[in-house]
């Protein structure tokens, strides 16, 4: 018996000892949560623990990772049942509106907003924006496509137009991948011919992609390259198939996002190309595709905590989207960020996708997704230009008219 209550003190101590020692360190405040993406977990509970190491005396609150949860994810996440939801969130910038239709995010003051655009700038803020008010803080701004190409194959000449780059691919054998029916990558060809898919100063959606007429010369231009180029497109989202192991059937160049790490592992650092998106010739003249701006922030999910809860959590968020943060975050995990200050520092980019994304933008041909796409376009989207791959000839003017009005109507539909 006397062994038996030894041996329960012994546990006891040693549970007490294990607790003191965890991953609070002791901190007996209450939590609040955060979540992020799987690529973000060990950087934001390093921030984590160093938040709550520095506001021991200060905050009644101390903070812990929650959840995986994808950027893209988070309004499905979260409107499954708001009261179970992360304190805080990192999210994509078009998960906002459904969040502020349910009350599920909470806004930041005019004062507050004042220091966000000091920090990033008025486009990025303008993405974590809803008719005038503010719902999170940005941080990353590096969502877009650029033409990742090997410089064995293809010079920076050949990818300056999708034209040229094709029939060159076409003569030699290879590959281009363009993911011609993912409406992400759909609208780039629209955008640069005028057409509007976007929402409007009134907050009211407007898709002219027919109405404009301006979205003919896209389609039958689009039917025409694939007709003649259907067996060197390779319509899939991936960046693999570079290499030397893909044979004569190999790709020379990729309209993607940023894979650029993927490509540089397949054919060499030397030997992997990035350029900003090529021109398509639309009506006789050259125009530049455009890219879509894809931002990400963080922001605080509405679950009615007091206001010293709220405060804490803004605190935190504006911690883990700090200048000092976010220059970590370009560093350590290659992201592209919003704060002035870090995109000043020319000599941290290393990564030539996000440098030349970031010349487009300059350049004023990319788009901010929040404002420009809205639910019922990635359908319609896909559908349009799934017409283009299935048509057997080439489309006539009637045929891509039609094919236009069914995608304007689809997309004006009411969510």
């Amino acid at each position: 018996m006397i062994n038996k209550k030894i041996g329960i003190l012994t546990l006891g101590l040693a549970l007490v000892s294990l607790a003191s020692c965890g991953g609070n360190g002791g901190d007996k405040r209450p939590v609040l949560t955060f979540c992020g993406p799987d690529s973000d977990e060990v950087f934001l509970k390093g921030l984590a623990e160093e938040f709550n190491a520095a506001h021991k005396e200060d905050l009644d609150y101390r903070f812990e990772f929650d959840k995986i949860i994808g950027e893209g994810e988070v309004k499905t996440q979260v409107l499954q049942d708001i009261t179970a939801a992360p304190d805080v969130v990192l999210l994509a910038d078009d998960n906002i509106r459904d969040l502020v239709a349910a009350n599920a995010i909470v806004e930041w003051t005019a004062e507050e907003t004042n220091a966000m655009i000091a920090q990033s700038g008025a486009t990025a803020v303008g993405s974590m924006q809803l008719k005038g008010k503010t719902y999170g803080i940005p941080y990353r701004g590096d969502n877009g496509y650029q033409l990742i190409y090997d410089k064995d194959l293809v010079t920076a000449d050949d990818v300056k137009s999708l034209e040229g780059l094709l029939a060159k691919a076409k003569e030699n054998g290879w590959k281009v991948g363009y993911n011609f029916t993912d409406a992400w990558y759909v609208p780039a060809p629209f955008f640069a011919n005028g057409v509007k898919i976007e929402y409007n100063a009134n907050d009211e959606f407007v898709c002219d992609i027919a109405s404009s007429g301006k979205g003919v010369e896209v389609m039958m231009h689009y039917s025409q390259l694939w007709n003649d180029y259907k067996d060197t497109i390779v319509n899939e989202a991936q960046g693999n198939n570079f290499g030397p192991s893909a044979g004569v059937n190999r790709k020379c160049a990729q309209i993607i996002w940023n894979a650029y790490g993927t490509v540089r592992d397949a054919i060499g650092e030397d030997k992997v190309g990035v350029a900003q998106l090529p021109t398509v010739r639309l009506g006789g003249v050259d125009k530049q595709l455009y890219t879509y701006a894809g931002y990400k922030g963080a922001g605080v999910i509405n679950k009615g905590r007091d206001a010293a809860a709220v405060s804490a959590a803004k605190e935190f968020v504006k911690f883990i989207t700090n200048t000092a943060n976010q220059e970590k975050r370009l560093v350590e995990l290659e992201h592209g960020v919003t704060d002035a200050t870090v995109v000043a520092k020319t000599e941290l980019w290393q990564n030539p996708f996000l440098n030349s994304l970031a010349a487009q933008q300059v350049a004023g041909k990319s788009v901010v997704q929040a404002t420009h796409a809205r639910q019922t376009w990635w359908d319609a989207g896909k559908t349009l230009m799934e017409t283009v791959l299935n048509q057997e000839a080439v489309m006539t003017e009637d045929e891509a008219k039609a094919a236009l009005l069914i995608c304007e109507t689809a997309v004006l539909k009411n969510d």
